[in-house]
C-alpha cells in the first residue's frame, strides 16, 4: 500500500499433479497474468499521481474461489477488481478447468463427447435458468435483457458439484447493478452428451 496505489492478492498454488513440469507451468502462468494485471494498475496510478491529478488510492485486488476440487478435476474462479476512480470499480473473473488424470486444461469442446452439437445444448438450458431467475425477480422480464446469446469464444465456465457453472461478466448481460451473473445447469441436463466424469 501506498498513497498511489493499495493491492491485495490471493494468489492461487496448485500442487499435487504428477507432472511436475505441468505443474510449474500452471503456477507460472497464473503467477505471470496476476502479475502483470497488478503492475499495469499500479503503473497507472502512478502516472497519475506525478501527473497531480490522483484523487485517491488506485486499487488493484486478486482473489479465487475454487468451484470443485475432486478427484478428477480441479476448478477455479480467479476474480480481478479494481478501482482506479470514477463512481464505482470495476471486476471480472476468468476461469481455469484442469483434468488431473490427463494433467492438461480443458476447453469446453472436452467437456463433450465427440461430435455433439453442444452449443444449441448450452443455449437451452441457460435460457431456461435465466427465465426461472426471472419468475422469482421483482424485475420480471427486464433481469438480464440484454442477453442476446452465447458466443462459444466468450463463455466462461467451471466444473461444479452439482452441474456446468456458465458466469458472465458485468454489462455483459444486464447492467452494472445486475453484477456478474452465474449459473449452474445441472449435469442431468446433458445427459448422454457429457465426456466427463459427474459421478
Amino acid at each position: 500500500e501506498t498513497e498511489a496505489y493499495i493491492v491485495e492478492v490471493d494468489m492461487p498454488v496448485v500442487t499435487g499433479f504428477s507432472n511436475k513440469a505441468f505443474e510449474q507451468a500452471i503456477n507460472e502462468e497464473m503467477s505471470e497474468t496476476i502479475e502483470t494485471y497488478v503492475e499495469t494498475i499500479k503503473g497507472y496510478a502512478i502516472e497519475i499521481e506525478e501527473e497531480g491529478y490522483l484523487t485517491s488510492p488506485y486499487f488493484a485486488g486478486v482473489g479465487y474461489t475454487i468451484q470443485l476440487d475432486n478427484s478428477d478435476y480441479l476448478s477455479l474462479l480467479i476474480n480481478y477488481s479494481e478501482y482506479t476512480g470514477g463512481a464505482h470499480g470495476n471486476y471480472y473473473s476468468e476461469a481455469i478447468t484442469y483434468d488431473k488424470k490427463n494433467e492438461s486444461i480443458l476447453t469446453l469442446n472436452d467437456l463433450f463427447i465427440e461430435g455433439v452439437d453442444y452449443m444449441p445444448l448450452l443455449e437451452a438450458q441457460l435460457l431456461k435458468a435465466i427465465e426461472d431467475k426471472r419468475s422469482t425477480s421483482e424485475y420480471g422480464d427486464v433481469l438480464h435483457s440484454w442477453y442476446e446469446g452465447l458466443k462459444e469464444e466468450l463463455v466462461t465456465f467451471t466444473l461444479e458439484e452439482n452441474g456446468l457453472g456458465i458466469h458472465f461478466q458485468p454489462y455483459e448481460i444486464g447492467p452494472y447493478a445486475e453484477g456478474a451473473p452465474s449459473f449452474t445447469l445441472p449435469f442431468d441436463a446433458f445427459e448422454g452428451s457429457l465426456a466427463i466424469n459427474t459421478y
